[in-house]
């Protein structure tokens, strides 16, 4: 029995589509409180998300959902079990998984999930860092910036 498992709350926050049909998108919150998760603004991520193109024409094909908990779910947690057993998602290669993070880490993405360190949570800016992280793991983008060796970012 996953002890996770009464304190994690699934639901979807946009979209009609069949799982099967669209691209599902899945917030899952690892260390927020239950202060953080009531006053944080999750629709404005997908929200921000449809203002830009190709995403704007295309809000019929996505669902988001929110896997929310209190718990270090990035750590020694299998976040894609989680997934499927409580929001009764199969992932596979069209569903993409966005872990929010209250820390102060660096954000990072790759093929298919990304993970957004937001250490302030309600902070509005978190949601230009998702669409960064997202354009790497969903459209498989790079940066548009390198590393000078000297720990400076010079953009292209």
């Amino acid at each position: 029995m996953n002890v996770l498992a009464d304190k994690l709350t699934c639901s979807k926050i946009f979209g009609s589509k069949a799982l099967s049909e669209a691209i599902n998108v899945i917030f899952v919150t690892s260390k927020y409180t239950k202060d953080d998760l009531e006053k944080t603004d999750f629709t404005a991520y997908y929200k921000k998300l449809f203002t830009k193109k190709p995403f704007s024409s295309n809000k019929e094909k996505f669902n988001f959902f929110l896997l929310s908990s209190e718990f270090d779910l990035d750590e020694g947690n299998d976040i894609f079990s989680l997934i499927e057993n409580e929001c009764d998602i199969p992932l596979d290669f069209q569903n993409q998984i966005i872990t929010l993070i209250k820390d102060n880490r660096r954000s990072n993405a790759g093929q298919g999930n990304a993970r957004v360190y937001t250490p302030n949570p309600t902070d509005i800016s978190n949601v230009d860092v998702f669409l960064h992280e997202f354009g790497h793991s969903f459209g498989f983008l790079g940066d548009e910036y390198f590393s000078t060796g000297d720990g400076h970012f010079k953009n292209f």
